[in-house]
């Protein structure tokens, strides 16, 4: 499936409550805000996800995105429901301005599973937990931009076997 849009506004996905789910094999260009915002939900597989800022087939315009992927709670049921258990393989963002958001000021999220993938030339952080518990990182690439990754207050958590130019870990 591929999502394109030259207005560069909005999210592509976004996932209140949703759990056992899988994406597969999915390319966006010109997400204005998040190619997947996950609220609440849990224990779903995202497989060759691919992010863009180039339009070459509708358009010679560069649009950004604010993250790949963007992890919240959600109230579901009247209880705060965390986006926990998820696990993303082989995910390439490029350009944009995370590729992974985690940021959350409302609790943890946990046990989030990144196998491989890259982000490259991310205006901000390739990678950026906060409040994480269980944060399992292997062969994540990293280049140009600041593509950093950030990490506060993350916990029982494993970054392995990543490759970076110009990688800054925070």
């Amino acid at each position: 499936m591929s999502v394109a849009t030259v207005t560069g506004t909005g999210d592509a996905f976004e996932l209140v409550g949703v759990h056992r789910s899988t994406f597969r094999n999915i390319q966006a260009a010109g997400v204005g805000r998040y190619m997947f915002f996950l609220r609440g939900s849990l224990i779903n597989l995202f497989d060759s996800i691919r992010a863009s800022t180039n339009l070459p087939v509708i358009s010679s315009e560069t649009l950004g995105f604010a993250a790949m992927f963007r992890l919240e709670n959600a109230t579901i049921g009247g209880a705060d429901t965390y986006s926990n258990a998820n696990t993303f393989i082989a995910n390439i963002a490029e350009g944009g301005d995370y590729g992974w958001d985690g940021r959350n000021d409302q609790g943890a999220q946990g046990s989030q599973t990144i196998i491989g993938g890259a982000a490259e030339g991310m205006l901000a952080y390739a990678m950026y937990f906060e409040r994480a518990d269980g944060l399992y990182v292997y062969g994540l690439y990293s280049e140009a931009g600041n593509s950093s990754i950030r990490l506060s207050q993350v916990t029982n958590s494993v970054i392995q076997v990543v490759r970076a130019t110009g990688l800054i870990l925070e």
